[in-house]
């Protein structure tokens, strides 16, 4: 059983996630793998790495807890932001109670809206491949040596202004900041989480996260985002591994000279249903769902219907 644990991965929202936001803007799901919630003790100078592929299509206008005709304000109504999200992440054990791990993605980004809407309507359009902000972070783990699935641990790290705040399109206009690929802000992450054994290999997982922005910069300054999430993994044959999740983020508005208060801000709730398949003992492959149950933007914000993560890790 050790070994089927070994060989799969759980998804949950943890520490290192992107940051899930439904405005005119960007989006990144809430579904990344974390090594604190796999159930396996790490072992000092063993790692891992992750890789895996976001397809988010927003184009669902939200306003409070309804959809909407149409989303954005009188200066611009958006149309779509499709993002495809490269993911790659590196875990590394320090020793059985301490690990580390880098986090960094590429953004491929195409938004469309309508300037001056009621007046004189001009379609723009962004459509960009940038590097994102990268996030490291460390862990520490207490874990039952026994009972590998039975531990609880925290994380501390920083979310590092590494992408870009300044891109603009093919006519020179700038993209506002909640479309760019990086915030321009250096975060502070926190969290805690717990794993519990079930029967037959499987286990729950639960964990409570924070990130606020501790240094910023031009004018803006991003919403503080805090997550509780909780789900179970289970077993369906020696190499296939179900994992139902339920996460839930509240995201504040952005403020500052640049930010747009009253279209950014946010609580959602997400069914997250997924498989993960092991390839041999040290290679997994992934596919994940997001599902909205509950939303409730402030403004009228684009939103998506699904989203979906797919990818692979390998232990070394």
């Amino acid at each position: 059983m050790r070994t089927v644990r070994a060989a799969t991965v759980s998804l949950a929202l943890a520490l290192l996630c992107g940051d899930a936001k439904a405005n005119c803007g960007s989006a990144v799901c809430a579904v990344p793998t974390n090594w604190n919630l796999q159930g396996i003790p790490p072992t000092a100078g063993n790692g891992r790495i992750d890789l895996h592929y976001e397809y988010i299509d927003q184009n669902r206008p939200w306003a409070g807890t309804r959809r909407a005709d149409a989303a954005g304000d009188e200066a611009a109504r958006e149309t779509r932001t499709i993002n495809r999200n490269l993911v790659a992440g590196l875990d590394y054990t320090l020793s059985p109670h301490w690990s580390a791990t880098l986090l960094m993605s590429v953004l491929d980004r195409v938004h469309t809206h309508v300037a001056d809407p009621e007046g004189t309507p001009a379609l723009e359009r962004w459509d960009f491949t940038r590097l994102g902000d990268a996030k490291v972070s460390i862990s520490w783990r207490d874990v039952d040596e026994e009972e590998p699935s039975e531990a609880w641990g925290i994380q501390a790290g920083l979310k590092l202004p590494t992408g870009s705040h300044r891109v603009a399109n093919a006519d020179g206009v700038v993209a506002e900041r909640s479309l760019q690929p990086g915030t321009g802000s250096t975060d502070l992450l926190l969290g805690v989480f717990v794993t519990r054994p079930g029967r037959n290999g499987a286990f729950w997982f639960g964990q409570v996260t924070g990130q606020v922005a501790v240094a910023t910069s031009d004018g803006y300054r991003p919403g503080n985002l805090f997550t509780v999430s909780g789900g179970y993994r289970f077993p369906l044959s020696l190499h296939v591994t179900g994992v139902a999740q339920l996460v839930a983020t509240r995201k504040g508005q952005d403020t500052g000279t640049a930010a747009e208060p009253d279209l950014t801000g946010n609580t959602q709730v997400h069914v997250v249903p997924g498989l993960s398949w092991g390839l041999n003992p040290l290679t997994d492959l992934y596919a994940f769902a997001e599902l909205p149950a509950y939303r409730n933007t402030r403004g009228a914000q684009l939103t998506f219907d699904w989203s979906l993560v797919v990818g692979a890790t390998r232990r070394f």
